[in-house]
């Protein structure tokens, strides 16, 4: 899962280089969550970049977001829940709003489909987080 997060990672143009890899937590094949030390392309992107992988879309996640892994899936958890509120309307969001770029397109279709996969995600995975937030934040 890692060669799959730092591909993730290297697919964008700002990163040029990955210099290290830690794990942040998970469940193999199903999920987990990297930290990546990265050499930016842009001034205005850090070097320490958050990744989370697995059988849900791939997302990222600046180290200034979230200072942990609990962080991190507590957020991934909020954005892909609003992902899939705005995906039923045909709409998509942005990091700003809290919303991971992800590289579906954002249908009621693919909505129905990541709902299903987050609320497994949620009821797996969060025990090994030890995070209540995650599952409080969750959107039906």
């Amino acid at each position: 899962m890692s060669h799959d997060a730092e591909g993730y990672l290297r697919s964008f143009s700002w990163c040029m280089d990955v210099r290290g890899a830690y794990y942040g937590g998970g469940v193999g094949g199903v999920f987990a969550i990297f930290l990546f030390n990265i050499q930016p392309s842009r001034q205005e992107v850090g070097t320490w970049m958050w990744t989370v992988v697995g059988d849900v879309p791939s997302a990222y996640l600046p180290v200034e977001d979230a200072s942990t892994a609990k962080e991190v899936f507590t957020s991934y958890v909020r954005g892909l829940s609003k992902w899939i509120e705005l995906a039923r309307l045909g709409q998509s969001g942005t990091p700003d709003e809290g919303v991971p770029p992800i590289n579906v397109p954002p249908t009621p279709e693919w909505a129905d489909k990541l709902e299903h996969r987050l609320q497994s995600l949620v009821l797996i995975i969060k025990p090994f987080f030890d995070d209540d937030k995650a599952e409080s934040e969750y959107v039906n």
